[in-house]
């Protein structure tokens, strides 16, 4: 896990290198007219979740998140943690109106979200966990981070985990699929959203 946050660690700080960059462009181009500050250039954070307006502060906010092991979790589960319905019926996917309630107990379920994508959840009495479709590089982390009591393969193309509940697999396709690790349950939905369930996933064990 450290080793894990160590590398988002690195990324951020290779955006804020990346800012920097820009900011000492600005300078340069504006030093025969106007020298700007980095607080004085305008930043537009309606891409980046960030709440500060400007160069200088993008760079502080950045830089202090880049210290906080919880930041880059915090989004995964965010994005991923919020399903709007939940079924699985066979092969049909959940609609708008299906239930908006996951079923209890120790399920597996496919979930729409708002943006009308899917995912698969896991549920083991009341500690849901769902995982995106075609969101690789953010499943992988959070399956890898979810599954830290058990075991992980990774290779190039997928990462695969289990523990003594569930196996789930994030493929770099964009594929999600989970099953149990005892019965006969499992549900999938691929890159092109066409999705796989079976009865005893809705039903609970």
């Amino acid at each position: 896990m450290k080793k894990v946050l160590q590398l988002k660690n690195k990324k951020v700080k290779f955006i804020i290198g990346m800012i920097i960059g820009i900011v000492v462009s600005i300078t340069i181009a504006s030093a025969n007219s106007n020298i700007l500050n980095a607080s004085e250039v305008d930043y537009d954070n309606s891409e980046s979740s960030l709440t500060t307006t400007n160069i200088q502060g993008a760079i502080d906010e950045l830089n202090e998140k880049a210290n906080t092991d919880h930041f880059f979790v915090k989004k995964y589960l965010e994005y991923s943690g919020n399903p709007t319905n939940y079924v699985c019926d066979g092969e049909n996917p959940p609609t708008v109106e299906s239930s908006t309630t996951p079923p209890e107990g120790h399920t597996l379920y496919l979930a729409l979200y708002s943006d009308g994508q899917y995912g698969v959840c896991t549920n083991w009495y009341g500690d849901q966990n769902c995982f995106r479709v075609n969101n690789y590089i953010n499943e992988k982390k959070h399956i890898q981070d979810l599954f830290s009591d058990g075991t992980c393969v990774e290779s190039e193309n997928y990462t695969r985990c289990e523990n003594t509940n569930f196996i789930c697999v994030a493929n770099k396709s964009g594929f999600i699929g989970c099953s149990h690790t005892r019965k006969l349950a499992q549900v999938t939905v691929n890159y092109d959203s066409a999705v796989s369930c079976n009865e005893k996933a809705n039903t609970g064990y």
